[in-house]
């Protein structure tokens, strides 16, 4: 761990710099022009420190309250980088149950910083550090990096080895694995689109191919907790240069589906289904040309996402075996062309 600390840089300057604190000028042009598309790049396990009183945290009731803290990490020299931020806590549930609730960070405090460019960043912690709660953590990452090797229209995830100290306990420090998320802005952009701002999109105005693999994907890892319609851990863009473009459909949040199973997910009542490992297929209509091309992306990519699950060793045997049995299942549905038609074709039609 030592070495991986004094390895790893934010990772991708070789420039020398000085020791920063909150009070230091930096000067390192590299660290100034740091963007979300090099931060997320990047595959390497992130240390980082942060500082802050997590327990005044979990009890603010303001949505987007945010207070002060510090994140510190080694740069490449293995000099110390401190920088100040601003966090708040993400999700009423996890204040109330788990030990380290989700943050947004603002990284943008002081103009200068060689973090700054990062702006705001969601980042999704695991409840509590006991090995169950981390292993839930780090199957909904996977769900993220699946996604990735689908579609570039994804949100991209960057994992982190997060110690925190609490400085209303004494400095009690904890340490988790936790995972950053990109913003929409930075998604859009690489993407050459605009986030697509509407109050009630209708699925049916969506991109068509895009929306079907989308689709496919929630039917994949066994995902009931989202909704187009009302943009319930959904996305969407837009072309950039073309206001009458349809919109693209991004998803996102995936701790509540099959293939993170985790203990206090349920599906919707609506569904009748009794448990997430039950798969329902939500999409709205597609021909066969359509299905087809979404399909054989899958299929195209089954060695990719194979490989991906089997060589995550942050995961235990046991759990990697899990979720490629759970992935099986998906395969052999797709290699059954009646299965399709049924469940992708005839059954969207239905979800009008």
């Amino acid at each position: 761990m030592k070495c991986l600390y004094h390895c790893t840089l934010l990772f991708l300057f070789t420039a020398p710099f000085c020791v920063a604190t909150a009070q230091t000028t930096r000067t390192d042009t590299a660290f100034q022009h740091l963007t979300q598309k090099a931060f997320f790049s990047e595959e390497q396990i992130l240390p980082l420190t942060l500082r802050s009183d997590f327990q005044t945290l979990k009890h603010k009731k303001k949505k987007d309250a945010f207070q002060t803290a510090t994140v510190s990490f080694i740069g490449s020299d293995g000099q110390l980088i401190i920088e100040p931020v601003q966090i708040a806590a993400r999700g009423e549930f996890r204040r109330e149950h788990c030990d380290m609730p989700s943050l947004t960070i603002n990284f943008n405090v002081q103009d200068s910083g060689p973090l700054s460019s990062l702006k705001k960043l969601k980042m999704v912690c695991s409840c509590n550090t006991r090995d169950y709660q981390q292993e839930l953590l780090l199957k909904e990452f996977l769900v993220y990096k699946i996604y990735n090797l689908l579609t570039d229209m994804s949100f991209k995830v960057r994992l982190v080895k997060l110690n925190y100290v609490d400085t209303n306990r004494k400095d009690k420090a904890d340490e988790q694995y936790a995972f950053f998320i990109e913003d929409l802005n930075a998604l859009a952009k690489r993407n050459h689109c605009k986030p697509y701002e509407v109050k009630k999109p209708t699925p049916l105005i969506t991109d068509r191919a895009q929306s079907t693999l989308l689709y496919i994907f929630q039917f994949m890892i066994g995902n009931l907790d989202w909704s187009v319609l009302n943009q319930h851990n959904v996305k969407l863009i837009q072309a950039r240069n073309d206001s009458l473009s349809a919109p693209y459909a991004v998803p996102y949040d995936f701790d509540f589906c099959g293939l993170v199973n985790a203990p206090y997910a349920f599906p919707q009542e609506e569904f009748n289904v009794e448990k997430v490992t039950d798969r329902v297929y939500r999409g709205h209509p597609a021909n066969e040309a359509e299905v087809a091309i979404a399909t054989q992306i899958f299929t195209d990519k089954k060695e990719a996402i194979y490989r991906l699950v089997n060589g995550f060793a942050l995961l235990s045997e046991a759990q990697r075996k899990s979720m490629i049995k759970f992935l099986d299942e998906f395969y052999r549905t797709l290699n059954n062309k009646r299965d399709v038609r049924d469940i992708f074709i005839n059954v969207s039609r239905k979800n009008r």
